[in-house]
C-alpha cells in the first residue's frame, strides 16, 4: 500500500530490504512511501541471484505429482499466506503416508512465513482450550501437520466455523 491510498496493492511484495514489483519483476528500493504491516523473510539478493534456480520448481512438480490443478491450488495457498490479504481459509492437505506433506508445510512455515508467524497445534481438539485465542494474535497460519484419520469433532468443526467466517 501507499501511504496515500491506504489500500492494499497485490502488485507488490514487501522484502527485508526493498519491495519487489511481481508485474514487472523488478525490485525497488524501500521508503517511507510504502505501507506494509509485514514483509517475506528474504532479501532483494535471494531474489535477484538465486542460488538453487530451479529447485523450487522440482519440488512443487514433485509435491503435486505432475498436475497442475494441484500445483495452482498450492501456489494459491502459498500467495494466500505471504500476501498481506488474509483470507479466512482453512486448507487441508491429503495424502497417502509419505508424499511430502510434512516437509510442504515445513517450508511454508520456515521460509515464506517465518516461525514467529505461525502457531503449531498437536491436534484440532486444542482449538477447543480456555485461553488459545491469545496465542493467536499476529499469527498469519495455524497448523497441524498430523491429523487423525477420521472426522473432526463437532466442537471442533464450530470453531473453525467461526475462525473462517462459515456459518454453515
Amino acid at each position: 500500500r501507499t501511504q496515500e491510498t491506504q489500500e492494499p496493492n497485490t502488485r507488490f511484495l514487501c522484502l527485508d530490504d526493498g519491495v519487489y514489483d511481481i508485474e514487472e519483476q523488478t525490485i525497488r528500493e524501500a521508503s517511507p512511501g510504502w505501507f506494509f504491516t509485514s514483509a517475506l523473510p528474504i532479501t532483494s539478493a535471494d531474489i535477484r541471484n538465486p542460488v538453487n534456480h530451479g529447485v523450487f520448481d522440482q519440488f512443487l512438480e514433485n509435491c503435486t505429482d505432475g498436475l497442475p490443478q494441484v500445483r495452482q491450488r498450492l501456489l494459491e495457498v502459498m500467495g494466500a499466506l505471504v500476501s498481506n490479504d488474509m483470507p479466512r481459509n482453512f486448507y487441508v492437505f491429503q495424502g497417502m503416508t509419505s508424499t511430502g506433506k510434512s516437509v510442504l508445510g515445513d517450508f511454508v512455515r520456515s521460509a515464506l512465513l517465518g516461525e514467529s508467524a505461525c502457531l503449531a497445534l498437536n491436534s484440532p481438539a486444542q482449538l477447543r482450550e480456555n485461553h488459545i485465542s491469545g496465542s493467536m494474535i499476529d499469527k498469519k497460519l495455524l497448523f497441524c501437520m498430523d491429523l487423525p484419520d477420521g472426522r473432526f469433532d463437532p466442537a471442533t468443526v464450530g470453531i473453525l466455523k467461526q475462525f473462517t467466517g462459515d456459518p454453515n
